[in-house]
């Protein structure tokens, strides 16, 4: 949920018998809990469904995800604009997973795709200013065509309250880390223990939290290099979306690497491993050039060694491989300490 921050507006009596301020504000608070429990039912639906999401479950997941899209666009008061994040008031980019719901797969997950490339396309394009001018015209409209003026809402518009939003990205960013945690004990308890297997475990767990080091104290919103100025809100929570998703693919790499800790690396986990510390890295060049820091300290040499470890590391033990990868990531950031202090 997006905290927003507006103009204060000037108290406004109702002319209505029964109908004033307070009851007004109790009407929205019992709606807002409405609308927050319906998002949350669907939250638990996606998440219920996703072991089952090429299969039978995959209705339930797109109906969840529909659903989630169309109420969080009513978490706003009737006649709040969101200007920073227009996004969020928009759910073109779910009209394709409805409709995937008559579609078999793959076509289906084609869809899926075009639905996100919609959503980024919007994020990139739509405007506030544009969307509260459109709003105007349609209240013109409206009175023009013989509405009440009581009855229709007063426009206004809404901005994101940054630091808030920061804090509760970042708290996403430690679920998702927390996850990977999970990962690794669940794995751990599953195999036998041995000396591979603990080596294993530490080096991605110190892996982990490397990455919260970069993420939460050396960056903003969990975007590891970036600061709070460096980019509009919408990009942040691009940026925050990518670093979340490469955090969950990380995690499933590493709970692989605990199967396999007395083999060499396979070539799957090999490249999901390196691919995702890649992207992390990837994802911290951007934000680092955007808060124009150094291209030393945005991270080039760890964007580069996963990838050649990822072409050179064919014949490595899955405990050495680990380990170097862990040593890149803890290298990125002493060397980020080193540079702040």
């Amino acid at each position: 949920m997006l905290p927003l921050r507006s103009r204060p507006a000037a108290p406004k009596h109702s002319t209505r018998p029964g109908l004033n301020c307070s009851s007004i504000s109790w009407l929205w608070r019992v709606s807002s809990s409405s609308r927050t429990c319906c998002i949350t039912a669907g939250m638990v639906a996606m998440a219920s469904s996703v072991s089952g999401i090429r299969g039978d479950r995959a209705a339930v997941f797109v109906v969840g995800y529909v659903a989630l899209r169309f109420f969080a666009g009513l978490v706003w008061q009737h006649g709040k604009v969101v200007m920073d994040w227009p996004l969020s008031q928009m759910a073109v980019g779910a009209l394709p997973w409805l409709v995937s719901l008559w579609v078999a797969a793959p076509t289906r997950y084609w869809l899926w795709a075009a639905g996100i490339a919609l959503d980024v396309l919007v994020l990139f394009t739509a405007s506030g200013a544009h969307a509260l001018e459109r709003a105007r015209k349609r209240l013109n409209e409206a009175v023009h065509h013989g509405r009440r003026a009581a009855r229709l809402p007063t426009l206004e518009p809404a901005y994101a309250n940054v630091p808030h939003l920061a804090e509760r990205l970042g708290l996403y960013v430690i679920i998702v880390l927390g996850e990977g945690v999970i990962q690794l004990v669940s794995s751990t308890a599953d195999a036998h223990w041995d000396l591979s297997v603990v080596a294993v475990a530490v080096g991605a767990f110190t892996l982990l939290v490397a990455l919260w080091v970069l993420s939460l104290l050396h960056g903003f919103a969990g975007v590891p290099r970036l600061t709070a100025t460096a980019l509009p809100t919408r990009f942040v929570m691009l940026l925050h979306c990518l670093v979340t998703a490469v955090l969950a693919a990380l995690a499933a790499g590493l709970g692989a690497a605990i199967e396999h800790a007395q083999d060499h690396v396979p070539p799957g986990v090999r490249w999901l491993l390196c691919g995702s510390i890649a992207a992390f890295f990837a994802i911290s060049f951007i934000a680092g050039m955007a808060a124009r820091r150094s291209l030393l300290i945005a991270g080039v040499p760890a964007l580069v060694a996963p990838l050649l470890l990822g072409l050179l590391g064919t014949g490595l033990n899955v405990g050495w491989f680990v380990w170097i990868l862990t040593l890149v990531v803890v290298g990125q950031a002493a060397s980020t300490l080193v540079a702040r202090s």
